[in-house]
């Protein structure tokens, strides 16, 4: 296991590192993650004690997914995309073709195989401490909104054989992607002896699947204040118990829903060690709220929910309702 261990750290500096240093720089600001939510499904996160991932075709941010492709794909047509291959092939001869028939091959299902729940950085400010952040309950938590303040002890770990996997969303542009393709080759390159220690097909996996991330975690630039990170997951690549799927109604909308189990009272990833506080948003009926709040969580086995949960007094806007 330690040496598993050791083999993803070493991988993950040299072919993420953008992630990898926004995760140092959150670790060293010892934020938290918001789950920005509204106060129906914050209820059935709390009964339920599992975690929906929805299909990346009707989240409401859609179009940020496809947009953040289309900048993927664009890359992989100019010339960054030559120099990481060439610095792939210097490693293991022939691996920069068996890489783009994968890319070839799976790239286009991605988006519809594609399932994410989203949080955001907390607090950027004191104030977002106080109140939360306005734009992410206008945009996630209206008109009754809730944030289940997580602790990413609990989010940052190893989902082993679930396929899961954390990512902090990426905000770039053309030129930007281009930067990033070409610091990876300059990875591979000073790293060549490292990677050539490890199996062929170990590295043409890991190298695929920094495109794979990079597929789902780009979004546009004027996005960047929203902080996000995303719990991405795929049918294809799950297996385990952790991970489950249904066939869910949402908004009228049937459609299929990865579940993660937070109820393993023997790992990390259970309910009572993430969430650990909750926020009430601009909401209509705050008292009604916090108190089928209160009992959900008690029933769950949270000791005292009662100081666990704040209200931000938020005022809740005649458009709003």
């Amino acid at each position: 296991m330690q040496e598993q261990q050791k083999f993803q750290l070493s991988l993950s500096s040299i072919f993420f590192p953008t992630h990898e240093k926004k995760l140092k720089k959150f670790k060293d600001a010892n934020r938290q993650l918001a789950y920005y939510t509204s106060s129906d499904t914050a209820v059935k996160v709390i009964e339920s004690q599992t975690l929906w991932l929805r299909n990346t075709g009707v989240m409401n941010d859609r179009s940020e997914v496809i947009h953040g492709a289309k900048l993927l794909f664009g890359a992989l047509k100019r010339e960054p995309r030559n120099e990481f291959l060439k610095a792939l092939e210097e490693c293991f001869p022939g691996i920069s073709t068996e890489f783009m028939e994968m890319a070839q091959n799976w790239l286009p299902l991605i988006l519809g195989d594609t399932f994410i729940a989203s949080f955001s950085e907390h607090p950027a400010t004191q104030k977002e401490n106080d109140y939360g952040r306005l734009s992410m309950w206008r945009a996630y938590g209206a008109p009754n909104g809730v944030a289940l303040i997580l602790n990413p002890d609990a989010i940052f770990q190893d989902y082993g054989n679930t396929g899961a996997y954390i990512s902090s969303v990426e905000y770039m542009d053309d030129t930007e992607v281009d930067q990033a393709f070409l610091e990876i080759a300059n990875n591979i390159r000073k790293n060549k002896k490292l990677l050539q220690s490890f199996d062929r097909d170990e590295i043409r996996e890991f190298s695929f699947r920094a495109l794979r991330y990079a597929a789902v975690c780009l979004k546009h630039p004027a996005f960047h204040e929203e902080l996000e990170w995303r719990l991405v997951a795929s049918t294809s690549l799950y297996t385990g118990n952790l991970v489950t799927q249904s066939i869910e109604s949402i908004g009228g909308v049937p459609q299929l829903v990865l579940k993660l189990s937070l109820q393993a009272a023997n790992s990390d990833l259970n309910l009572k060690n993430l969430v650990k506080e909750v926020l009430l948003g601009p909401c209509a009926y705050p008292e009604v709220i916090e108190r089928a709040l209160w009992e959900a969580m008690t029933k769950a086995g949270f000791e005292n929910p009662q100081a666990m949960t704040r209200r931000t007094n938020i005022p809740l806007r005649p458009n709003q309702r």
